[in-house]
C-alpha cells in the first residue's frame, strides 16, 4: 500500500501520463494538477518540488531550478573553503548554509516548497561580484 507515501511513488507515472506533449515549456503555472486514480479518487496535489516545477513549468523551468540550486551550493562551498584559512575550529556560516541547503534540495523529492521556499531564498547568493561558471 503507497497510502502512507501519498502516492508520491506513483506521482512519477501520474505527471508521465499528464504531461502529453507539454514536456519543454510545461503545463503553465496557473493549470491544476488533477489525474483521476479511481473513480472515487482524484489526484490534486503535487508533493515533490521537482515534479511541480516540471509538471508547470516543464523541462526548461526544472532545468533552471536545478541548475539555482547546483549554483547555490557551489557557491556556498566555495565560499566555506575560502573561509577555512581564517576560521581556526569554528563552525562556518557557509557550511551551515551549504548543509541546509544541500538538504532542502533532498527534502524537495518529498515535499512541496509552499513554506521552504523562504528558505531558499535566503541563501539565494549575491553573485554580483563575480561571475561562477561550471
Amino acid at each position: 500500500s503507497t497510502i502512507g507515501l501519498g502516492n508520491r511513488i506513483d506521482l512519477w507515472y501520474w505527471i508521465k501520463d499528464s504531461m502529453g506533449n507539454d514536456w519543454i515549456w510545461g503545463k503553465g503555472i496557473k493549470t491544476e494538477f488533477a489525474y483521476k486514480v479511481n473513480e472515487w479518487n482524484t489526484k490534486r496535489s503535487i508533493e515533490n518540488i521537482y515534479l511541480n516545477t516540471l509538471y508547470h513549468t516543464g523541462i526548461v523551468g526544472l532545468a533552471l531550478l536545478i541548475l539555482s540550486y547546483l549554483f547555490t551550493l557551489r557557491f556556498t562551498i566555495r565560499k566555506y573553503y575560502e573561509n577555512r584559512l581564517n576560521i581556526v575550529k569554528e563552525v562556518d556560516f557557509n557550511l551551515i548554509a551549504f548543509i541546509t541547503m544541500f538538504l532542502y534540495c533532498i527534502a524537495g523529492l518529498g515535499t512541496q516548497e509552499s513554506d521552504m521556499r523562504r528558505i531558499y531564498v535566503i541563501f539565494i547568493p549575491d553573485f554580483s561580484d563575480e561571475v561562477i561558471l561550471f
